[in-house]
């Protein structure tokens, strides 16, 4: 994961947030690394849910929402992992194939 972050920087991104959740070994853990070399492991709970649609989509809008409240990028990815982390606590399954979050908090 980190040697696929570089890379990725090398292609002209600023930050670069590479999610673990579909390894095996890595559920719960992101890695994230910035053009300066800032570099950081996020560990949260796995929650051991089917229910997971929109978890990435909803990951970076909370994301981008934090930055736009003026949090630095750091501290948003650290509240928008705690966010999906209860969305996840509080998914549930509807339909066919995975039920989405619940993001009412």
């Amino acid at each position: 994961i980190e040697k696929s972050a570089k890379s990725i920087i090398k292609l002209g991104a600023k930050a670069v947030l590479i999610k673990g959740g579909g390894l095996k070994d890595m559920k719960g853990r992101d890695f994230y690394l910035d053009l300066n070399g800032q570099r950081k492991w996020f560990i949260n709970n796995f929650i051991n849910t089917q229910n997971t649609h929109g978890s990435g989509c909803t990951l970076s809008a909370a994301i981008c929402s934090y930055v736009a409240l003026g949090f630095n990028l750091i501290e948003s990815i650290k509240k928008s992992k705690s966010f999906i982390e209860k969305s996840l606590e509080k998914s549930y399954k509807i339909g066919s194939g995975p039920g989405p979050l619940g993001h009412h908090q």
